[in-house]
C-alpha cells in the first residue's frame, strides 16, 4: 500500500526538477476526496473524483519529483486500482 509519508524534491539537485511552491488542491465534489496532504499545511495533496464512469487523480505536484521510486509505483498501483474500480461500477450498471 502507499506510505504514510511521500519526499519530494524542493531543493536544487542536478539529476531532479525542483518544486519550489506545490500547488494546494482541494476536491470540489460530493464525489471528490483527497488521498494526500502537506504534512505542514494540512493542505490536500493529492485528490481523486469519482465521476460515475470516469474519474481523475491529482497531485500539487509533478510524480517524477517524489525521491522514492517505491512511493511513485505505490502511487501508480492505487490510481490505476481506482480506475479499476471504476470499470467495475461502469460494467455492473450495464447489466442492470
Amino acid at each position: 500500500g502507499m506510505t504514510d509519508t511521500l519526499s519530494y524534491n524542493n531543493s536544487f539537485d542536478s539529476r531532479m526538477y525542483r518544486v519550489e511552491n506545490p500547488d494546494g488542491i482541494e476536491p470540489a465534489a460530493p464525489d471528490a476526496g483527497t488521498f494526500a496532504r502537506y504534512s505542514d499545511t494540512r493542505i490536500s495533496a493529492g485528490i481523486y473524483y469519482d465521476g460515475g464512469g470516469y474519474g481523475t487523480v491529482c497531485l500539487g505536484f509533478p510524480i517524477e519529483v517524489i525521491r522514492n521510486e517505491k512511493d511513485i509505483r505505490s502511487i501508480f498501483t492505487a490510481a490505476f486500482g481506482f480506475f479499476r474500480s471504476l470499470d467495475q461500477k461502469t460494467d455492473e450498471n450495464e447489466t442492470d
